[in-house]
């Protein structure tokens, strides 16, 4: 793992969002981004929430 970013989002419908990394000391080549999206809060209980299961979408991307 070269970076991570963590964001928190409430969607009921569908959402373009930007998000941003700061790649810094990351040197230059080919990498595999994952987005993962997960039904988790810590404000309320597991049991209150309305469950999805996980998504995960990998995008190969080339930093220059």
């Amino acid at each position: 793992m070269v970076a991570e970013v963590q964001n928190t989002t409430t969607v009921y419908f569908d959402e373009i969002r930007r998000m941003e990394m700061k790649l810094e000391g990351v040197a230059p080549g080919t990498y595999t981004l994952e987005l993962s999206f997960e039904t988790r809060r810590n404000d309320m209980m597991v049991g209150d929430l309305v469950q999805s299961a996980l998504i995960v979408s990998t995008k190969t991307v080339e930093i220059k």
